[in-house]
């Protein structure tokens, strides 16, 4: 079954962590995070039912930007023989371009199709690294999402002294119809459980500090299989890029996947019950890989939990580094030494 479409609005501001810092806050929830709140959901409603089956066997996507009707990728990082001269940051005939197409971190469906392709669908003109065709660009807001400090404090239980500081947080237009989306692939027996798993975890909230309210969310549209120009199935694509977070396996590694492959990595960490986590090292959304060289689907679960945790007999810390890919075919190009 074709992997379900999810538009989300955000009722309230939400805070996803980045770098174990507590004061920063990520643009986006990454699919290991998004997984992660949908099974604590899951285990939190109680095993024996449906919703906890229907948790594991999830793959996601990141929840990306959307505005109305144009929903927003991250910006694939290929190989450079796949990408349009224009758009190749070496490029020496227009440097100033090229740097704009280095702040590029969204870019809507359609400019996704036309990039993996080979092509360029509009020159970056937006100062917020979002990138949409003429006519999509006329749609979209001014300011489709930022970053706002709010206060926070910490009381010392001895003392009771204060420690004020502050914690950056995202807020989404939504006045102007602004959200994010992701996609959801589950086994077909699951496809209805899963649609309720996310609306109960909208009413849980994802992220940090919601016992304040803070993560709220809610499903503005009917979910419906994906029907959009990215290619799901591998079909005789040769490529795939990630639109999830993405841990290789051993054995992936050992067949070349990450031989040609072009990608950014981005070291997740964090804390549980008073114990930081194993940090490790994920390929970041966007990354290009070369299909051929193992079969999907790519990516494992792997246990974060530290060595105390463990030995204190808790249960394990899972992070989930399946990728999600949207395949496609290189439109190969010379490139000048």
């Amino acid at each position: 079954m074709p992997a379900l479409v999810f538009e989300i609005a955000h009722e309230t501001p939400f805070h996803a962590g980045i770098g174990g810092d507590l004061a920063e806050s990520a643009e986006i929830i990454p699919s290991d995070m998004l997984w992660g709140a949908l099974c604590d959901t899951a285990h939190f409603i109680g095993r024996g039912t449906p919703l906890f089956d229907a948790a594991a066997p999830l793959r996601v996507t990141s929840m990306f930007p959307r505005c109305g009707r144009v929903r927003f990728l991250p910006m694939p990082f290929l190989p450079s023989e796949h990408r349009a001269q224009a758009t190749c940051d070496e490029s020496p005939d227009d440097p100033v371009l090229a740097k704009k197409w280095k702040s590029v971190k969204y870019v809507s469906e359609k400019a996704f199709d036309a990039l993996v392709k080979g092509g360029m669908p509009a020159k970056p003109s937006r100062p917020d690294g979002f990138l949409a065709t003429e006519k999509e660009a006329r749609e979209l807001p001014a300011t489709i999402l930022q970053s706002a400090v709010s206060p926070a404090n910490t009381l010392d239980r001895l003392t009771d002294n204060a420690a004020p500081w502050l914690r950056a947080e995202v807020i989404y237009n939504t006045a102007a119809g602004c959200g994010t989306w992701f996609m959801a692939d589950a086994p077909e027996e699951h496809s209805d459980t899963v649609v309720q798993l996310v609306q109960a975890l909208g009413e849980r909230g994802i992220g940090g500090e919601r016992g304040i309210g803070k993560g709220r969310l809610r499903i503005t549209n009917t979910p419906a299989p994906y029907s959009g120009p990215l290619a799901l199935e591998p079909a005789d694509h040769s490529w795939f890029v990630t639109l999830s977070r993405f841990l290789p396996t051993r054995e992936e590694v050992e067949l070349g996947l990450l031989d040609d492959a072009a990608y950014n990595t981005i070291v997740r960490g964090g804390w549980s019950g008073g114990f930081r986590k194993r940090k490790i090292r994920l390929c970041r959304e966007g990354g290009a890989f070369p299909a051929r060289k193992a079969a999907p689907p790519f990516g494992h679960i792997v246990d974060v939990a530290p060595d105390a945790w463990k030995n204190s007999g808790r249960h394990p810390l899972w992070l989930c580094g399946c990728a999600f890919p949207a395949f496609y075919t290189p439109q190969s190009r010379e490139v000048s030494p």
